[in-house]
């Protein structure tokens, strides 16, 4: 004779858990690190010009992101 399975009630699933990420992560990741980007790039050509122009962009930006950091603020994403 086979064993009788027993029928259990189905837990529910939990539901997803929201994802957030600082303010300050997100604004480096759109405005910081193309910026440097672009600085490298003008670097490598030796286009000294827009390097400069680049760089002044990169530190008025990362003043910014330091300001950022200290109010760990959350925003949603997905």
């Amino acid at each position: 004779m086979a064993k009788k399975k027993r029928s259990r009630e189905k837990q529910k699933n939990k539901p997803t858990k929201l994802k957030y990420t600082l303010i300050a992560h997100q604004f480096h990741k759109e405005t910081i690190a193309p910026l440097v980007k672009q600085y490298r790039r003008a670097m490598c050509l030796k286009n000294y010009d827009a390097a400069r122009d680049f760089f002044q962009q990169l530190t008025e930006a990362r003043q910014h992101h330091r300001l950022l950091l200290h109010r760990k603020e959350k925003v949603r994403i997905k």
